[in-house]
């Protein structure tokens, strides 16, 4: 394409013609993939004759081009060719250095491609070409050259590997002098907006290179202290009044300002690497040279500073917002250092009173906001990002940090300012006229409150007056005029939700009333307070003792909360659904199909809002909607009746999931709803088996790592019909399951170890629940699990593990069967071998190192125990020898499982709210006038820290596999979930299998007996009774599985009346 078509294409992609327009999008499009086309663009960009419009289409062009094809890891794309490459890198620099703004950061963002792709290697004229540039004396070429070297020091940002940091190196090396040279000439003239915003760039491009580790040359060649020098001058240089823009938003994007935030960010930088208290000691003489110059020489001076900037505010100067959270963020950093803090000791009173403390007030553009555009109020309320660089946020923390840091210089004060605020706001609601200044300061008092709830409830002065203040001056304000102190008075009576009143946590008078207000606050005629209160309202669901009382208010506080998510985008709206669903547990059922359905038709409105905007937005609500689903399945497990129609509404929802040939980011949330509905109601449907060719597809088609999870459904399908399982041939799932275990552990496939335990998992699911009729896969089982445990990786130990379970399950689903095919093939031997190491290994302390989960232990003890109650003429000679380990194996597995059963029950115990059970002393403070201090009663929270250190003591010197392990187990405990093993215990089954030997085998008993030493013998013994101990168990655990069923039954029944 010449230049002139080219043009007329540039020309006709802006008409306002739709057609048109289309057209000559696409032949640019299909130019991308012509030789000379790319540089062509570049040259029309660049060219000063062409119309402005023009040039800006091709820079645009020219930029979406190169990210097309420039990127030599992009597959399915045709790359730029080498030719083309060389042409563009050698005349970038000069385009970029003479273009006009409007095409220049075009051009920018194109270098900014091409360096992270190709320099330094395939781009070594570039530092020359920026040194040409920065020594030309042309400001315009200057400004352009800073441009680009921002580009090279942003990619040495977080630099990681050797060969980026003497890259980062090098680059400072040749161009950091001239840079220091060229920021020392602009401040001495720091007076035009062209000269600030060039100083702006150096600052920002030396933040990069320093982020992660100054580079040594600087520290080396003394230049270092000059830098920071440099960007102290730039801190203190006084802001012009005159030029500022009259737009708050444009002022605070004013050059002069984000000079000064880059400053800041200088400052921060360091003290976070050298003198916060998370540092560890430097590496190196250079970086230890370094620390001491930034903590002797330089820490103190920024102080300064930023003190400086924090008085001008104090007086009213107006300071940018960014700029505001920056010194508030050094400044709560410099709490923790003694030599700081000395400097700011005599000021800290005016620092929390006059400079944090009235940011924390509602303002005038919080109003604004209210009322024009309550969404975007919200979102900016609840945005993560937003509140990392709020100004109000930042004060916040501040004084969080004095209240827990340096409490006893400055709280004292703060509380006084805040009572007086109180009482003002009180005085004012009782005449009935709440000025607009009373009620955004009281907004800020509760801000403070909240925010210091942790602090306060420590504090033995302040604890006790907590529940006055909650209600002579907190909800009063429920009643306010103003939306703003209504929504605050929601967030503060959340914050203290978990407060330890008299009559103990979640409950009580003043625990009622604020619940109830703000449950009432969720029909609020303004959304940001309906918004609050719902998020509020999940505080006290959560520690509510009496959760009676919620239900009559259920169909309220869902429609509420239903309705709100239909006019807001808000994860926590759906995390509150959530708490309600979990605390009213099977009570939720009479709401549970309709919630689903509302639940579903939100998941379904933010997935295609996400799909529509190609965003972010939405996506985390609809992970919520998927989350608050399955605690509505999982409320109402106990209700098997609702599952049907439970399952109409929500199975169409895992199916869209599960079913996307290239995969879903959701596709876990989607398999743990499969794994609720296969688990709980009745048995699974034909609806839920059709999800099986979808799960193997998954694994073997869409990404592996995800067989863990979807072992889980597949385990229920076949657990709790394992007759389909057996008896379907169309298709046939027992085929079906061995194809899938063989292919993830086949070592060709390069899966992960992740990826390939969970088929060893499936083959022990299917050997345990179709035990006496699979015969015919014990032997491959076998052989596929041996295989396996010996071509393994050797890093690969837990798949090794895995594989050995396997054999365990064989064995234990049939001995004669497993020993027989192992002895027919050669394998019998060396299986018994790695069996009695793995069973042997310990790991100190005694635990052991293999078959560590109690589940594991079980199996193998069900498998040696099998083995001992073969008969003489079915014991292979290769394992009748070998007896002795055989049972010792036993003593020591039933010995563990019984020690392991035992530990996870306690440490599974409830630790409970350890929350007010101490306080500290400091300064009286009480806001009522009313609180008496109390005595501290400390019975409850030495019996929950004996309780915590018994189940430390077990896991001191425990390894990290002994800790997953033992929490395996707690989680196990907790679930309850049924498998085929429940009903097998392997302690009396070895109780009755002794009685059985000494009946009919008595000298092959004794000789078993007389090779224990005396140790095993007591672990024998004390296994014997607990084999009585379970007996006891079973059989009550029998009574109340009667029971339940009973009243399930009757249940149903009354449903059935009912239905």
């Amino acid at each position: 394409m010449d230049i002139q078509r080219l043009c007329e294409c540039l020309q006709a992609a802006t008409s306002a013609d739709a057609g048109t327009r289309k057209q000559a999008e696409a032949a640019l499009m299909e130019g991308g993939n012509m030789n000379g086309f790319t540089p062509v663009l570049l040259r029309v960009a660049c060219e000063e004759s062409v119309d402005l419009v023009t040039r800006q289409m091709a820079a645009i062009t020219f930029k979406n081009t190169v990210t097309r094809h420039w990127d030599p890891v992009a597959k399915d794309v045709q790359q730029a060719s080498d030719g083309d490459k060389d042409v563009i890198r050698e005349a970038l620099m000069g385009g970029i250095v003479a273009s006009p703004a409007q095409v220049q950061s075009q051009l920018v963002e194109t270098a900014r491609l091409i360096v992270y792709c190709d320099f330094p290697s395939q781009w070594p004229q570039l530092v020359p070409q920026l040194l040409q540039a920065l020594e030309s004396g042309d400001e315009t070429r200057i400004h352009g050259a800073l441009l680009v070297f921002r580009t090279v020091a942003r990619k040495y940002e977080f630099r990681s590997d050797e060969n980026e940091r003497m890259e980062a190196e090098q680059v400072t090396g040749a161009l950091m002098p001239r840079m220091l040279e060229l920021a020392k000439h602009l401040m001495q003239s720091a007076s035009s907006t062209k000269h600030i915003d060039m100083l702006r760039i150096i600052l920002k491009s030396f933040v990069s290179l320093c982020y992660s580790s100054s580079p040594q040359t600087l520290v080396r060649d003394g230049s270092l202290v000059q830098w920071l020098q440099l960007a102290l001058a730039a801190l203190k240089l006084p802001v012009p009044t005159e030029g500022q823009p009259e737009d708050p938003d444009e002022r605070a994007k004013w050059c002069w300002w984000k000079l000064k935030k880059w400053a800041m960010q200088v400052a921060v930088r360091f003290y976070s690497r050298h003198s916060s208290e998370s540092v560890g000691q430097p590496r190196t003489q250079e970086e230890k040279a370094e620390a001491e110059l930034w903590n002797e020489q330089c820490m103190v001076p920024f102080l300064e500073a930023f003190m400086e900037q924090a008085a001008a505010l104090s007086q009213g100067a107006y300071i940018s917002p960014r700029c505001t959270n920056l010194t508030l963020v050094f400044l709560t950093k410099c709490l923790s250092r003694g030599n700081a803090f000395a400097v700011m000791k005599p000021h800290i009173e005016a620092l929390v009173l006059q400079v944090a403390f009235p940011l924390l007030a509602f303002n005038d553009s919080d109003a604004v906001l209210w009322e024009e555009d309550p969404q975007e109020y919200i979102r900016k309320g609840n945005d993560v990002i937003e509140e990392f660089y709020s100004d109000r946020n930042a004060a916040a923390s501040f004084l969080q940090d004095v209240a827990e840091k340096r409490g006893k210089a400055a709280m004292p004060a703060l509380m006084r300012q805040i009572v007086e605020i109180f009482k003002a706001h009180e005085s004012a609601t009782a005449v009935g006229n709440v000025p607009v200044q009373v009620a955004r300061a009281m907004d800020g008092a509760l801000l403070a409150v909240g925010s210091l709830s942790s602090y306060l409830r420590k504090k033995k002065q302040y604890k006790d007056s907590l529940e006055p203040m909650l209600q002579q001056y907190v909800l009063p304000c429920f009643q306010s005029q103003y939306g703003h102190l209504r929504a605050k008075a929601c967030w503060v009576a959340g914050s203290f939700a978990d407060l330890k009143f008299p009559e103990g946590v979640g409950v009580g008078r003043t625990f009622g009333a604020m619940m109830s207000a703000t449950v009432n606050a969720m029909s609020d005629p303004e959304m940001p307070v309906r918004v609050e209160a719902c998020m509020s309202a999940r505080c006290f669901l959560e520690e509510v003792e009496d959760v009676s009382v919620l239900k009559p208010a259920v169909p309220q506080l869902l429609q509420s909360i239903l309705q709100l998510m239909s006019q807001v985008e808000h994860e926590d709206l759906v995390v509150t659904i959530e708490a309600l669903v979990d605390r009213l547990g099977e009570d939720i059922g009479p709401f549970a199909v309709e919630l689903s359905q509302h639940l579903v038709t939100s998941y379904r409105r933010f997935i295609t809002q996400e799909a529509d905007e190609d965003g972010e937005d939405g996506v985390l609500s609809a992970y919520g909607c998927l989350r608050a689903m399955t605690t509505v399945l999982d409320s109402c497990g106990s209700l098997p009746w609702l599952y049907p129609n439970l399952e109409a509404v929500i199975l169409p929802v895992v199916e869209g999931i599960v079913s996307q040939r290239d995969g879903s980011d959701t596709i876990d949330e989607g398999v743990e709803l499969l794994t609720l509905l296969t688990y709980h109601g009745a048995k699974p449907s034909q609806a839920c088996w059709a999800m099986w060719p979808h799960l193997v597809r998954i694994v073997q088609e869409v990404d592996a790592e995800h067989f863990e999870s979807i072992l889980a459904p597949m385990d229920n399908l076949i657990s709790r019909d394992t007759e389909h399982f057996l008896s379907c041939k169309e298709p046939d799932y027992l085929q079906s399951c061995w194809d899938l275990a063989q292919w993830a552990l086949d070592t060709g496939k390069g899966l992960s170890e992740d990826a390939m335990i969970p088929a060893c998992e499936l083959l022990n699911v299917v050997l345990q629940n179709c035990r006496g009729r699979v015969d015919h896969i014990v032997g491959p089982s076998l052989q596929l699990a041996l295989t396996m445990a010996t071509q393994a990786a050797p890093a690969f130990r837990l798949l090794k593990d895995a594989c050995m379970r396997t054999v365990n399950n064989c064995v234990y689903y049939s001995p004669t069967l497993a020993l027989g095919y192992l002895s027919q093939h050669g394998m019998l031997q060396a299986t018994l071998q790695t069996l009695f190491v793995l069973m042997n290994a310990k790991k100190k302390g005694g635990a052991p190192a293999h078959f560590a989960r109690n589940r594991d232990k079980k199996v193998l003890a069900l498998a040696l125990l099998g083995i001992l109650g073969l008969g003489d003429q079915e014991l292979p000679a290769e394992v009748a020898s070998s007896l002795g380990i055989v049972f010792q194996g036993l003593v020591n597995s039933l010995s563990w499982l019984k020690d392991g059963m035992e530990n996870a029950k306690l440490l599974e115990e409830d630790d409970g709210d350890s929350q007010d059970d101490y306080t500290t002393e400091d300064e009286d403070f009480d806001p009522s006038g009313e609180g008496e201090l109390r005595d501290l009663d400390n019975t409850r929270a030495l019996e929950r820290e004996h309780r915590r250190e018994e189940a430390e003591h077990l896991v001191e010197e425990a390894s990290d596999d002994d800790l997953l392990a033992i929490f395996q187990d707690i989680d196990d405990l907790e679930d309850e979930v049924e498998g085929p093993l429940d009903d097998v215990d392997p302690f009396i089954m070895a109780s009755e299998l002794l009685r059985a030997m000494e009946a009919q085998h008595p000298q092959r008993l004794a000789a078993l007996m007389g090779a224990l030493q005396p140790v095993d013998m007591q672990r024998l013994q004390e296994v014997g009774m607990y084999a009585d101990v379970r007996r006891k168990e079973i059989a009550e655990r029998a009574q109340e599985k009667a029971k339940e069923a009973a009243k399930r039954e009757a249940q149903a029944h009354a449903h059935g009346m009912h239905g």
